[in-house]
């Protein structure tokens, strides 16, 4: 969520990239919103400083090009172990290794029966955390940095003709 006096990140249709500015105003009965453009574009036509309304379809987060998306995210700890940095509900930052290979994941606590539940809708990621040895969740809107730190987990193997590697 995007609140009032945040930097953005303006992208309309018309253009290829966006240019950063500072959301002023949030118009709650309506779609456009009141930003102040950061820099001088001579290419956009824009002017450090000018105050404009534009449509909210086209303000985005300053930061979009780190944020991962549910399906990213879920492929990467399906391939190896990540390292995840989000905010707790509380507020507090952690930092969390998990990954959703079995290998990795001991026997017994391999999930039993078909995911569906309380993590089907695509806003919360269930993973083995590696550090605390079981099961916990995070909010994908909450993330603030996801690396993979790994490769396909303890039990990958690849085909490598090794023949003649060695004379």
């Amino acid at each position: 969520m995007i609140s009032a006096g945040e930097r953005v990140l303006v992208r309309p249709p018309t253009i290829d990239y966006g240019f950063p500015a500072k959301l002023i105003e949030i118009d709650l009965d309506g779609t456009k919103d009141t930003i102040e453009i950061e820099h001088t574009d001579e290419t956009l036509g824009t002017v450090k400083g000018k105050i404009m309304k534009v449509d909210r379809s086209d303000i985005y987060p300053i930061n979009i090009d780190k944020i991962y998306s549910y399906q990213t995210m879920k492929e990467e700890l399906g391939r190896g172990i990540c390292e995840v940095t989000f905010t707790k509900k509380n507020g507090d930052e952690r930092v969390m290794p998990c990954t959703l290979v079995f290998d990795s994941i001991p026997e017994e606590h391999h999930p039993k029966g078909t995911a569906t539940g309380q993590h089907s809708k695509q806003d919360t990621i269930a993973v083995w955390c590696m550090d605390k040895e079981g099961w916990r969740s995070f909010r994908v809107d909450s993330v603030t940095k996801f690396e993979r730190l790994t490769g396909m987990g303890k039990g990958h193997k690849n085909d490598i003709n090794i023949e003649g590697m060695f004379k």
